[in-house]
């Protein structure tokens, strides 16, 4: 079998792309891994404004007054400054943590069940039934 020219020519371009896209993903991931890639600060800063975003859900969902978005945001602040609060301490064991949380969940579902009405807060408690449900995290392994 004989190789001409442009066969020849065809198989080194060929062989030469397939060698060159590792090296290429490579450097794509080591650009995303540069702390000031365009990216934003961890994962948690997609969410920018939380409180915003679940107020404008809510009056999208339940049709809410102004009086009772101004009532619930502050309610939202408060939830978002003890959940905060909550993160950071790290004394407690994630089990502990886990407790905390929903106990400060509760507490706020009360404060909201005061804002709206009862048709509002049962088609609010429908709505977070029908969330999906965020997988458990893992813990980090033991030292």
């Amino acid at each position: 079998m004989k190789i001409t020219k442009s066969t020849l020519a065809a198989m080194l371009m060929l062989a030469g792309m397939t060698s060159l896209k590792p090296l290429a993903l490579a450097a794509e991931k080591a650009d995303a891994a540069k702390p000031d890639a365009a990216k934003p600060e961890g994962p948690r800063r997609e969410r920018r404004e939380p409180v915003r975003d679940r107020l404008e859900t809510m009056t999208k969902e339940l049709n809410l007054t102004d009086e009772q978005k101004g009532k619930l945001r502050t309610v939202f602040q408060q939830e978002a400054e003890k959940t905060r609060g909550l993160r950071e301490d790290t004394s407690l064991t994630p089990e502990q943590r886990r407790e905390k949380a929903k106990g400060i969940r509760d507490e706020f579902a009360g404060k909201i069940k005061d804002v709206l009405t009862k048709e509002q807060f049962e088609k609010w408690q429908k709505l977070r039934e029908q969330r999906p449900q965020r997988p458990p995290r893992r813990s980090p392994p033991p030292k």
